[in-house]
């Protein structure tokens, strides 16, 4: 009997959500060197400021592929250095919903993740003229 062929759909990106600044470096040399792309959380790193200088190291001196963050100003700065932003937003009323669509909307993001009670969403912004 033949074997029945399966696709199998294999990650070409690993996220990286809390760390230790220590590991970070060898870490994503490891992740390049098995040819996968590596984005990183910058708000959950420890050891590194969460600021827009933390990103920019991140970025250049690590050579993260892609940046995870809740700052506005933080994914700026990624964009600013050709990286993958992804803004990641709480949703927990109308309000900020209404708030956070308006930020997102002033800086075209790559995409954004929403978490609120029960829930998680990803949206995906293809170009600056839709959402």
């Amino acid at each position: 009997l033949a074997k029945p062929k399966f696709d199998i759909m294999v990650p070409t990106t690993v996220f990286l959500l809390s760390f230790p600044l220590a590991m970070l470096e060898s870490t994503i040399n490891l992740i390049h060197d098995n040819g996968k792309s590596v984005i990183i959380h910058l708000d959950l790193v420890r050891g590194i400021a969460n600021d827009e200088a933390g990103c920019e190291y991140v970025i250049q001196r690590l050579e993260a592929d892609g940046i995870i963050s809740t700052q506005s100003c933080i994914i700026e700065t990624a964009k600013r250095n050709h990286c993958i932003a992804i803004q990641r937003l709480f949703l927990s009323d109308s309000k900020t919903l209404e708030k956070d669509i308006v930020d997102i909307v002033a800086v075209v993001r790559i995409a954004f993740l929403c978490f609120g009670t029960g829930y998680a969403c990803c949206f995906y912004v293809k170009n600056k003229h839709c959402l």
